[in-house]
């Protein structure tokens, strides 16, 4: 069973695509979230927004709902294969609404 694991976050956008391209069958989708930097060495300072992969574009249109930015819970799989590992959000729930102001 793949590693999971929950964490929350302020969604601050999302993208997603679903359809035919080339013949093959696309469902995709991306969560971009703010994130600290790291400011332990003093070259950097405030945040950033990151792009993550979720599983299909079910839980982007879920999260497009709520309006931006916004809080959620972010459940996360870890997937490892024999390329390499990655990070996907598998799930997404509403923390606050209406969204941030």
């Amino acid at each position: 069973m793949a590693m999971q694991f929950e964490t929350e976050v302020v969604v601050q956008g999302v993208t997603f695509f679903n359809g035919v391209i080339d013949g093959k069958e696309l469902d995709s989708g991306a969560v971009f979230i703010l994130e600290e930097l790291d400011q332990k060495n003093g070259n950097a300072a405030g945040s950033r927004t990151t792009e993550n992969k979720t599983a299909n574009s079910e839980i982007v249109k879920r999260i497009m709902k709520a309006g931006f930015p916004n809080k959620f819970k972010l459940v996360y799989e870890r997937q490892v294969t024999k390329g390499g590992e990655k990070m996907i959000v598998i799930d997404a729930r509403s923390v606050v609404s209406p969204k941030l102001g």
